[in-house]
């Protein structure tokens, strides 16, 4: 079959020391794990690395800050799903398109903060791998907590940014920590389940598999994803019964994160909050949920919502910010020029168009 099985079809997902700091006293922030393995530094605003404790787990926080005096207003990234650190000193891979938006907000006013997973750069506790999604949201709920308690960030002007799975948690985190303002790009608009059929099918027509390819090879997937998602079963016990359906179960984080995922009801979440929310799809991207997904999705949540979720394509975007002006681009890397695709700087404006601050 022409399908990328020597990757994983990819799901809905992409990865106290004062270091340059201002003088003044109102930039210190708590911090157990002490100084870093390695130092990120900016010649136009200063890095702190401090850390936020879930039971008895510490977790590294990366904050930058404006230099100039505050308080400012702030903003929490919320990356997407699997294990990687958001740590840009170059001891280890960095996620540039993430590394591009916290750089462009700190210069633009903004305190940012940014949450090591478990185990991952220098937070502590259970490896990234095996932790469940109640524990990862806990993480950031800890970290946005301690974001809007800093003395120079006016906590009535915190925003988060939330990409891809970030999407998924961040209407569960403002339940518990209120914010101004909510952006989410290329996340979910549906429920897992529902979301996982689709995309698996969207991504097996655009390797090139011919229909009835198709119809087959998703005979398989709704066979582990019923009893995965549904039933409860683990991989182990589907594999002992079902081993041609292993790829399906090779996910990128542990499988009880998977399993309390799909449980989840993000409309319910949506309307408890009264944050303004605006919710990004660019039209190269393959992954996240689609237009018409997000359509209904916010249809039938702002008929009860207060403040209305607002929705907008953004052209020549694909999941990854990168400049896309289709789909097949995207999932190939490649635009039909024969280049490879590169980070779509125009995103920035879309960005700060959506919050008070920068406008």
């Amino acid at each position: 079959m022409n399908i990328k099985k020597i990757s994983k079809l990819i799901c809905i997902c992409l990865i106290l020391t004062a270091v340059n700091a201002p003088a003044s006293e109102e930039s210190s922030i708590p911090n157990e794990l002490g100084a870093p393995k390695a130092y990120e530094t900016s010649a136009d605003y200063s890095v702190q690395y401090g850390s936020v404790k879930v039971a008895n787990e510490l977790q590294r926080v990366i904050v930058t800050i404006p230099n100039k005096t505050g308080p400012h207003p702030a903003l929490l990234l919320v990356g997407g799903l699997g294990c990687y650190s958001l740590d840009f000193s170059g001891a280890v891979p960095t996620v540039d398109a993430y590394k591009k938006i916290i750089e462009f907000m700190t210069k633009n006013g903004f305190v940012t903060m940014r949450v090591e997973k478990t185990g991952m750069g220098d937070s502590k506790g259970q490896a990234c791998a095996e932790q469940n999604f109640d524990r990862e949201l806990a993480g950031y709920v800890a970290g946005l907590k301690a974001l809007k308690s800093y003395n120079f960030v006016n906590s009535d002007r915190v925003s988060i940014f939330g990409h891809s799975i970030g999407g998924v948690i961040a209407p569960l985190l403002i339940e518990q920590v209120p914010v101004h303002t909510v952006i989410v790009m290329g996340t979910l608009a549906e429920r897992w389940y529902d979301y996982d059929h689709t995309n698996n099918m969207r991504q097996l027509l655009l390797s090139g598999m011919t229909p009835e390819q198709v119809t087959n090879e998703m005979k398989i997937h709704d066979y582990v994803a019923k009893e995965f998602f549904i039933n409860k079963k683990t991989p182990a016990e589907i594999l002992k019964v079902y081993p041609q359906g292993k790829f399906y179960l090779e996910f990128p984080a542990h499988y009880t994160y998977m399993q309390q995922l799909a449980d989840l009801d993000l409309a319910k979440n949506w309307v408890k909050s009264s944050a303004k929310v605006f919710m990004l799809l660019g039209n190269g991207d393959f992954i996240g949920s689609q237009w018409p997904e997000i359509q209904k999705f916010n249809s039938g949540i702002n008929k009860t919502r207060e403040v209305k979720i607002q929705a907008e394509q953004v052209p020549s975007l694909d999941h990854f910010f990168r400049n896309a002006d289709s789909m097949a681009e995207s999932f190939y890397n490649i635009s039909l020029a024969g280049t490879p695709l590169v980070f779509q700087d125009k995103f920035l404006d879309v960005l700060a168009s959506k919050i008070p601050e920068m406008k």
